[in-house]
């Protein structure tokens, strides 16, 4: 067998390109400035013709000695205010990178200024000099879009491996799309791809059917299986997730349509609808909040793949995913026909047991698994760990918390015949577990971390079932 390092050339990527402020500003030898000792009369008239909201002011010798700035971002009906350079608040190295000059772009302190910094570079024998300026305005560059596009490939490409690990049969995932788009979730996006599938296949040309999901419909599908909850959000807070997706889509589809001017910038709903609203609705606050997460979720997913079985390259949160959920009458009963089950990823029955509103499944066994730490369905730590799980739930407190006996079964497929083997191996193919009744996620996860395990199965009646990380949020609520 080749050495580990041969196979992870099939998930490399190249990374982002590496973009500066100088790159996307402006030098100091192109640009237009104000000679000293000109007035303001004579700043605001070229400050107008060119819709500036920031003119330098140089002396003869180059040096900038300062700046005239509009009283108001866009307003030139008033003459516009002479500043000082405050090297601490108006000035960056010319290499800041895109992402902190974003962050800075973005800073409060811009709100009731033009957003702009002078960029600086290591002077021949003194203090730094001005070399050139960067705005808000300078992000809408073709700089811009070739880092925002590869950001945006490089998360795609991961949540394409995380949805070939949580869906390695094709039939599952097309049900789990076809369910989506019926109830009108990214319903063009994912119906275009499904047409686009059967066209190739029909060609016999065809790529897996994750290679031929939109952006979009990744999210929408990640968002609605509880997989979001592994990208560094919390579990208990799908609608901090659904905002960012928001974020995301729609500086995608600025970054996908170049040729537009600043004022089609993407935009915070309803900007600029409230009477009196004087805050800038910002191109660097849109990108800096796309961005955040956009990185956020790509470092987890990364880190997903890390967490893989300690005999296959897959990862675990896979495994956790294509398990099924079984009521039993008693511990160790065999699975029967007709019995409830859950899957994550497809729709729980109308009818829960008990008439729930909702059921979550929560195992005490098999926790953090590691190297030599392997642990067979009877082993005594299982053992303990279920009486104990029954136990405080026969002793809870919760009001209105009820709970049923439940248990799980790895499901061992075609295309991971040695996740089967290693299920009769190691006797790891069955977990017993309960169901927690009318619980909320939240609740029902806590129960998860309590007995040190990754993930709880959360669904609602009629809903997908749910696959949620039990971990805390990496992610500021």
């Amino acid at each position: 067998m080749p050495d580990k390092s041969v196979f992870d050339a099939f998930t490399a990527f190249q990374g982002k390109p590496h973009v500066t402020a100088a790159m996307i500003g402006i030098s100091c030898r192109h640009w237009t400035a104000c000679e000293a000792g000109q007035t303001a009369e004579h700043a605001l008239e070229k400050m107008r013709d060119y819709r500036f909201d920031v003119l330098p002011v140089q002396e003869p010798d180059g040096q900038v000695s300062g700046y005239f700035r509009t009283r108001k971002m866009g307003d030139f009906g008033q003459l516009p205010t002479w500043c000082g350079i405050d090297e601490q608040l108006d000035c960056l190295d010319y290499k800041t990178g895109i992402f902190p000059l974003l962050k800075q772009l973005a800073d409060s302190r811009n709100k009731d200024r033009a957003p702009f910094y002078f960029l600086t570079a290591p002077g021949s024998q003194g203090p730094p000099e001005i070399v050139g300026m960067v705005s808000d305005i300078n992000l809408n560059s073709r700089a811009v879009f070739q880092y925002g596009y590869a950001a945006l490939t490089e998360l795609e490409m991961e949540l394409s491996e995380l949805i070939g690990a949580a869906f390695p049969e094709e039939k599952r995932l097309r049900q789990a799309l076809d369910y989506l788009a019926q109830r009108g979730i990214a319903q063009q996006s994912i119906e275009s791809s499904l047409q686009s599938f059967t066209n190739d296949s029909s060609d016999e040309h065809q790529n897996t059917l994750r290679e031929y999901l939109t952006l979009r419909g990744m999210l929408a599908l990640v968002e609605h299986t509880g997989l979001y909850s592994w990208l560094g959000y919390s579990a208990t807070n799908a609608a901090e997730f659904g905002r960012k997706r928001t974020e995301i889509l729609s500086v995608r589809n600025w970054i996908a349509h170049p040729v537009h001017s600043y004022e089609k910038r993407p935009r915070k709903p309803g900007a600029g609808n409230l009477a009196g609203d004087t805050k800038p609705d910002l191109l660097a606050t849109r990108l800096y909040t796309a961005f955040s997460a956009v990185d956020t979720m790509v470092r987890s997913l990364k880190e997903l793949r890390k967490k893989v079985d300690l005999r296959t390259d897959r990862p675990r949160v896979g495994q956790y995913f294509t398990s099924r959920f079984f009521s039993v009458s008693q511990a160790r009963d065999a699975f029967r026909e007709g019995t409830f089950m859950l899957e994550p990823g497809v729709a729980a029955p109308e009818e829960l047991p008990s008439a729930a509103r909702s059921i979550a499944y929560v195992t005490p066994q098999n926790p953090e698994p590691k190297a030599g730490s392997w642990q067979t369905v009877d082993s005594t730590e299982n053992q303990d760990s279920f009486s104990l799980l029954l136990n405080e739930l026969s002793t809870s407190t919760h009001g209105e918390l009820s709970w049923q006996l439940a248990a799980s079964e790895a499901r061992a497929d075609e295309q991971f015949p040695a996740i089967r083997i290693q299920q009769w191996e190691h006797l790891m193919y069955r977990e017993e577990g309960c169901w927690l009744l009318n619980s909320s996620p939240e609740e029902a996860c806590a129960w998860g971390r309590r007995f040190k395990q990754d993930a709880i199965v959360y669904a609602e009646a009629g809903q997908m079932a749910q696959l949620l990380s039990c971990g805390k949020a990496s992610v500021s609520q």
